[in-house]
This record gives C-alpha cells, structure tokens and sequence, in this order.
C-alpha cells in the first residue's frame, strides 16, 4: 500500500495548529482589541477590577463587566476552536455555553 511521505515539518505544522496552545492565541486574536487589552491587565498583568478601572478610566463596575464579557467572547471563540472547556473547569466550561 502507497502512501505519501509526511515530513516531520508538516506533521509538526499539523500538530501545531491543532494543538490548544495555538488555539488559545488564534481565539486571543480574534477578539477586539478592548477585549485583548482587559484580558491582559487581568490575566498577564495580575490587576484587581479597582486597578483595571483606574487603568482604562472607568467604574470599578464597569471594569468588571468589560472583564466579564471578554472572558464569555474568549471562552465562546475556544469553544467554536474545539478546545475541551471542560479541562478548563466548570466556570470556564459555563462561560462558554452562556450559563454565565
């Protein structure tokens, strides 16, 4: 039986773009840039909400609800991406389903 020869560097390339890693930066990516950047103080930076409104000049509410609507958009985007949210645990997996 013929087959076709796969080099390491298209089994590599294969792998890659389905690996969760790169899912997670193609669906980062996807994401306006208002989300990357609330994404980013909380999650890259370690900021509270107090922090994060006095960064982007907002309510500490208003703060927390960007935040909380950029987590439902990323979690919507890895979930089309076909990352298992479910390795991510239940609030992760609810963000994703619209539960929360």
């Amino acid at each position: 039986m013929a087959g076709k020869t796969v080099t390491g560097e298209q089994r590599w390339a294969r792998t890659t773009r389905s690996s969760t890693p790169y899912a997670v930066r193609r669906a980062f990516w996807r994401l306006g840039p208002d989300d990357g950047e609330v994404l980013a103080l909380a999650s890259w930076e370690g900021l509270a909400s107090a922090e994060i409104a006095t960064v982007l000049g907002c309510s500490r509410g208003a703060a927390r609800l960007r935040l909380h609507r950029a987590r439902k958009r990323l979690a919507a985007e890895l979930s089309s991406a076909g990352v298992d949210m479910a390795r991510y645990g239940v609030r992760m997996a609810a963000l994703a389903g619209g539960e929360a």
